[in-house]
Parts: structure tokens; sequence; C-alpha cells
């Protein structure tokens, strides 16, 4: 497991914007990652598998300027499952299935003359499954 937070500050000084703090675009003030890995070896034979949890919280996404407030990237939880199974040293199979919990992003903004929140973009990103095999010479 890891978890990371994160302070950041910068003092702004923006073309026809009010002098202010910010946080930096793109930093999550919380990370945390964490993995659950099952491996079985016999003989030649070996299977890997992990579930993998990640979450991030709320960030700026884009510094407001102009009298516009931050934009907001909410946080998202996603998880990942990997497995790997290798037949020997030379032939292996591998599936993936990404972002399993297919969370909405959401892009936000407070108002800038009342607390309302205003969503300004709001998607997902899919799922994605694949399936590989390897073979070494």
């Amino acid at each position: 497991m890891n978890a990371s937070y994160i302070f950041t500050t910068l003092n702004l000084n923006l073309t026809n914007t009010p002098v202010r703090k910010s946080g930096l675009e793109g930093a999550s003030p919380f990370i945390l990652n964490t993995d659950i890995t099952y491996t079985h070896t016999k003989d030649n034979k070996s299977l890997i598998t992990s579930l993998v949890l990640n979450y991030f919280s709320n960030r700026i996404f884009t510094i407001g300027t102009l009298g516009f407030k931050d934009i907001i990237e909410k946080g998202v939880p996603t998880m990942d499952f990997v497995s790997s199974y290798y037949f020997n040293k030379k032939i292996s199979i591998k599936l993936k299935a990404a972002n399993l919990l297919n969370p909405s992003v959401v892009l936000m903004r407070e108002s800038s003359i009342s607390n309302d929140k205003i969503i300004l973009n709001e998607y997902k990103k899919g799922m994605n499954i694949s399936i590989g095999f390897g073979f070494n010479l």
C-alpha cells in the first residue's frame, strides 16, 4: 500500500485577475494505491493474479482567471485486474481488465456569484479488457 498527502501552494499574479494563492494544477492532495496479489508456482508453471486499487482526491484541473473560479476534477477510485499464466519459460497468456468501476469523471466549478456547483463536463472512460499471448525465443 502507498498513500501520499501532498500540500502545494502557488502565489498567483495573473493579468486581469486578483492576486491570490492556489494549489498546483493536476496535483491531488491525497493519493492512495494498493493491490492484492496471489502467486502460485508449481513445476515450471506459474500464476500471478493482482487486483489493483487507486484513488486520487479532488484536484485543480484548471486555475481560474478573469473572475472565474478554478475548475476542479472530482476524485475517483479505479480498480484493475491483471492475471498472467506462464505455461513454461517460453509461453504465457495475460488477461487485463482495466477501469472495472468505470466511475464518472466530473469537471466542475463553483459559481462566481453563489455557492452553487456547476458541472462543466461529465463522462465515463469505459472499461478496457485485453488478452495477450507471449512467446520468448
